[in-house]
């Protein structure tokens, strides 16, 4: 029974980075000077206690972006006056520590410094940047307001800055029309703004304005290249464009080859186009960089999944779970059943079904885990059980093709096959994949309403669609041959085989039909064409010897039998067939 492989979405989050606001760093020499002044004036043998030196220490070592040192002098000047309200040390001292990503004292900080500085609107933005890291969103957001109606002192920043910061917090609270505003604020002040271009690309993709998007991370190319060109595949991602999403990955990793996030983008943009192999690539590249990935190891894991290499990819999924858990748009339910699929690979059943529960508990509507859940269930003997799950499964979504097909499985193996057919039906008319566009029912009777699909970038996904769709057929056809109704079981058959010419089931199925009609020489072909992609199976050669007697070639009959003995002497039928021809034999 197959399990679902989840086509993998992109991740939708679009690059949101803080223009650094300092001024550039003094040459070595000039750092190096001041450090030794530094390290001399805090040995004991110098414990100098002038505070207009620590004062003018702090405000140029923080300038020069030696934060660590910045703090200290910062730190020794208010330990001699702390009553002092010097705005450039509290300031100095509210930017180190922002810097050193100390963001809780840096909010206490630049606090401290509004109370007696309250136009201060450099403070105000930089407040605003610390609670965004802190994740205080409505907060960074009313301290950029704050920055924005003071209109104070704005130090070496511009109000441009506020105003994109404001919507990097919007963003952040979904709030993409408004934050679309506040970049196009920040854009009025300063026109080159660069990041605030890439963030427009971003949320004008949010909001499903893809042209506009792509349009407006193009002029942020020459800039910003690798994150205007992230954006742009977003983007281009979005309108369906895949390869060309994938040309802006490469173009991206070609000017920042060390960036993980890029590389499983890409990824994930391969798997779209069932170019397995090629994800697996981008994967393993991710991995290099940043082995405690969650998200790239998940995928990596999904991707291993579908080449069948199950041993790996129960690996790559136990290093999701162990990561970084930054999950994108996955979550440890998908990396759970994901496992889960692993194991049913490797056949450990009661492990799979364990993982599939661990999914579940995560997310009680995981339509997947249940689908999972089921075919553990079924290996395990556990029938009733298992179509209960599968039940719950297409309950959470109707139009869930894997489940109904899981579903139908079952209900062949408990011989309910009408209710089996009904559901190999429900699965033909469902979804693959959860692309509402691509169905085994539109494949077959519908082909021009396929779109993309027929499009060359689509074509090993259509070719997956195909061969899927006609495992659901092969499948159908065994329960109407036991519903006795072979002439539905033979088309049923026939048309497994048009979608997947190199599908034995479908091949071993026909032939099984055909002898069941008496039509012997199309059953030996049929069987003949089952054996080419599979050789020396034992049931082929039972059948074949079936469809050989039935002509009245006994002898040939006879052999074919014994051929399929020799493979499996406990076949039952073909010792039956076998001790009845030779009693024939024996008799004549």
């Amino acid at each position: 029974m197959k399990q679902i492989l989840k086509l993998l979405k992109i991740s939708t989050a679009t690059i949101g980075i803080f223009i650094n606001t300092t001024v550039l760093a003094a040459t070595n020499e000039r750092n190096r000077t001041i450090n030794d002044r530094v390290a001399q004036a805090t040995t004991p043998q110098f414990e100098l206690k002038d505070f207009n030196f620590w004062a003018n220490q702090c405000r140029i070592l923080e300038s020069s972006q030696n934060y660590g040192e910045a703090l200290t002098a910062c730190e020794r000047a208010i330990a001699l006056k702390p009553n002092s309200k010097s705005s450039d040390i509290w300031s100095s001292r509210s930017n180190a520590l922002l810097q050193l990503k100390r963001y809780a004292e840096a909010v206490n900080s630049y606090d401290f410094l509004l109370r007696f500085d309250k136009k201060n609107s450099q403070a105000w933005t930089r407040r605003g940047e610390a609670l965004y890291q802190l994740g205080k969103y409505d907060e960074a957001i009313a301290s950029h307001e704050q920055a924005l109606q003071a209109n104070g002192n704005w130090g070496n920043i511009t109000p441009a800055i506020a105003w994109y910061n404001r919507g990097l917090a919007l963003k952040k609270l979904g709030q993409n029309e408004t934050a679309l505003a506040s970049f196009d604020r920040a854009l009025s002040i300063n026109e080159d703004y660069a990041i605030a271009i890439v963030e427009r690309c971003g949320t004008l993709s949010d909001l499903g304005r893809q042209e506009e998007a792509i349009a407006a991370c193009d002029r942020a190319i020459d800039a910003l290249p690798a994150p205007a060109l992230t954006n742009r595949a977003i983007a281009q991602q979005r309108m369906g464009q895949i390869l060309e999403a994938i040309a802006s990955y490469e173009k991206a990793l070609a000017i920042n080859p060390n960036d993980p996030v890029i590389w499983t983008n890409q990824g994930i943009l391969w798997e779209k186009l069932e170019q397995n192999q090629k994800a697996l690539n981008s994967y393993n590249k991710a991995i290099q960089i940043n082995p405690k990935s969650a998200l790239a190891q998940v995928n990596r894991c999904a991707t291993l999944n579908r080449l069948a290499n199950y041993k790996e990819a129960l690996a790559a999924c136990q290093s999701s779970l162990d990561g970084d858990g930054s999950w994108g748009d996955k979550n440890p339910a998908y990396a759970w059943n994901q496992h889960s699929t692993a194991l049913i690979g490797l056949g450990q059943y009661q492990e799979a079904l364990n993982s599939a529960e661990r999914a579940i508990n995560i997310n009680p509507n995981m339509t997947e885990a249940w689908n999972n859940k089921g075919v553990s269930l079924w290996y395990l003997g556990k029938y009733q059980d298992a179509q209960l799950a599968l039940q719950k499964s297409v309950e959470i979504n109707p139009k869930y093709a894997q489940a109904w097909f899981n579903n139908g499985r079952v209900l062949s193996t408990l011989r309910q096959n009408k209710l089996a057919i009904q559901a190999y039906d429900k699965a033909l008319e469902s979804e693959i994949n959860f692309q509402a566009d691509l169905t085994c029912s539109s494949i077959l009777y519908n082909r021009e309403s396929l779109g993309k699909w027929l499009l060359k970038e689509y074509e090993k996904v259509l070719e997956s669609a195909q061969n899927y769709c006609a495992d659901i057929l092969a499948n159908k056809s065994v329960a109407l041959w036991h519903f006795t109704d072979y002439q539905n079981a033979l088309n049923s058959a026939n048309q497994a085989i048009e979608l997947n010419p190199k599908s034995f089931e479908a091949w071993y199925n026909l032939g099984v039909v055909l002898v069941t009609l008496k039509q012997y020489d199309r059953a030996i072909d049929a069987y003949e064409r089952a054996n080419n992609i599979r050789p020396n199976n034992f049931y082929v050669l039972t059948g074949k010897g079936l469809a050989l007697e039935g002509m009245g070639r006994y002898q040939d009959a006879l052999e074919a039998f014994e051929a399929a003995l020799n493979i499996n002497p406990n076949y039952e039928l073909a010792q039956q067939q076998r001790d009845l021809l030779l009693e024939k034999f024996k008799n004549n």
